[in-house]
């Protein structure tokens, strides 16, 4: 059935990041057939949602989470001293711990969190090495079930061992080729990181992409151990190493970029290759702040993700905000982070094939109302101070994918919220035991 919702306060995200008062969307098919100002009639067989000037959004992308780290809320964290100790201590643990239940159950519960912070479309990494074959056809089921978009990926590395490797491998080929021509769930081909993929690794997944037609999505440069590890194996760092492979360009996803140098953002520029920018995971770690204001100097493309710590990507928005302004000891900058949100949409809307994260004619009808009543004027001029002062606190009310309504006044409308939490307190403390 098409929608209409009328009455909005639309706040668009377009390149003139036009606001519309009093609005109306008409979703059609899945898809925005029209967008005005004026009154629209309303026609038969069109399900009519008045929203009596609440404030309309397009549904919010997250560029990098891991959904299956979900079911580590909570979980006690031993101390630790690096960010190697991070990885080895806590997450290469978590990842090992998990089977096929743990994988469905994490996946609901982060795709939950994210639609009640107003995401509908998010690029997960995902890794479960003692349950590889089939992982992301469990994670596709369960975005399926939630209602959102998707694109997933499987964490390639060598420190589990050469069978574990090359179950990696083919669980992306395989899924990649899977979802080919899928409106809702795409796919990209995961590595974890420099550091733990050797060369014939490297050599391998090259191979094996060949002409997929996707990109690689990575974690580059997060801790000063990537840098060191490529210079002392490979007299190169890390983007150097990745650019000799032809790993870079505008389809992969390179993640967190912290320690990079200027020479390798000079070849991301070069490669058109695109930055994930994870400030609240860089903080929760302790690992640096990303060289940001040189990437922008460069014309990098900055896009925002959560690397799975939450799934709030306006509290991203938040964070690299205060971020630039902290960290270049500099008061007057800092709203490039908006830019950075909507780069989201630029590159979901290439990995996807259709236009996401705006509200305009021909992009897919994802949409997401707050019950904000805007205390001063929104208009062109003030549309990031609302968003950081005001939407950025708030729940949605309302969260609409491709037409369907799948969050409404605090109630998911396609999963039973409370059944799924009853299983993830017994999952969880499962997990933690055997850690």
């Amino acid at each position: 059935m098409d929608l209409l919702i009328k009455d909005a306060l639309i706040l668009t995200f377009d390149e003139e990041d036009r606001v519309i008062q009093n609005g109306y969307v008409l979703i059609r098919n899945g898809i925005i057939a029209e967008v005005g100002e004026e009154a629209f009639k309303v026609e038969k067989g069109v399900n009519l949602i008045d929203v009596k000037g609440r404030v309309l959004l397009p549904g919010l992308i997250n560029m990098h989470t891991h959904l299956y780290s979900s079911l580590a809320r909570g979980m006690p964290f031993p101390q630790v001293n690096s960010f190697y100790d991070i990885l080895e201590r806590i997450w290469w643990k978590l990842d090992k711990a998990l089977d096929e239940e743990d994988i469905y159950l994490s996946a609901l519960l982060g795709l939950m969190d994210s639609v009640r912070r107003g995401v509908t479309t998010l690029f997960d990494h995902h890794s479960s090495p003692n349950f590889t074959r089939g992982s992301l056809d469990i994670i596709e089921k369960a975005v399926r079930d939630v209602g959102v978009r998707a694109s997933l990926s499987y964490e390639v590395t060598d420190r589990n061992g050469r069978k574990k490797r090359d179950e990696a491998i083919e669980e992306n080929v395989r899924f990649i080729e899977k979802v080919k021509g899928d409106s809702r769930v795409k796919s990209t081909f995961g590595l974890h990181a420099s550091f733990t993929l050797s060369e014939e690794t490297l050599e391998i997944c090259v191979e094996k992409k060949g002409s997929l037609n996707v990109g690689f999505h990575i974690h580059v440069a997060e801790g000063p151990e990537d840098e060191e590890d490529s210079i002392r194996k490979y007299n190169e760092r890390v983007v150097e190493r990745l650019s000799r492979w032809g790993i870079l360009g505008e389809k992969s996803l390179l993640i967190h970029g912290v320690h990079l140098d200027r020479r390798e953002i000079e070849i991301l520029r070069d490669t058109k290759t695109p930055l994930i920018h994870n400030p609240s995971s860089n903080l929760n770690n302790a690992v640096g702040m990303a060289p940001l204001t040189q990437m922008l100097k460069n014309s990098i493309v900055i896009g925002l993700g959560t690397d799975g710590f939450g799934e709030d990507i306006l509290g991203e928005m938040k964070n690299a905000f205060l971020l630039l302004k902290h960290g270049e000891k500099d008061p007057n900058i800092g709203v490039e982070a908006f830019g950075f949100l909507k780069n989201n949409s630029r590159l979901a809307s290439l990995h996807f094939g259709k236009t996401l994260g705006r509200i305009e004619k021909g992009a897919l009808g994802d949409v997401v109302l707050y019950d904000y009543k805007p205390p001063t004027p929104l208009n062109e001029k003030t549309v990031f101070p609302h968003l950081f002062f005001g939407l950025s606190l708030l729940i949605p009310d309302t969260v609409v994918v491709g037409g369907e309504v799948i969050y409404e006044k605090g109630r998911f409308l396609k999963v039973d919220e409370d059944e799924i939490l009853r299983k993830t307190m017994t999952r969880a403390q499962k997990i933690w035991e055997k850690l």
